[in-house]
């Protein structure tokens, strides 16, 4: 399973979340159309420890949580 990053529009202010567990793209843009959530993408590293986290390589498209 992925975690998929969702957010939505609530009186003209963006909100992130809920998070959609699903295998696929196609399950989880599914699942936000049913909800009316707009998917942003998918959770790809969790890193566990204050050393994971000095080890990650930063680019310029590294968004961390």
């Amino acid at each position: 399973m992925k975690i998929w990053i969702t957010s939505f529009v609530w009186d003209d202010t963006e909100y992130k979340g809920p998070n959609i567990l699903a295998e696929t793209l196609e399950k989880a843009q599914y699942l936000a159309n049913l909800q009316g959530l707009t998917l942003e993408g998918h959770l790809i590293d969790n890193l566990d420890s204050v050393e994971d986290f000095e080890l990650l390589e930063r680019t310029e498209g590294t968004m961390l949580h």
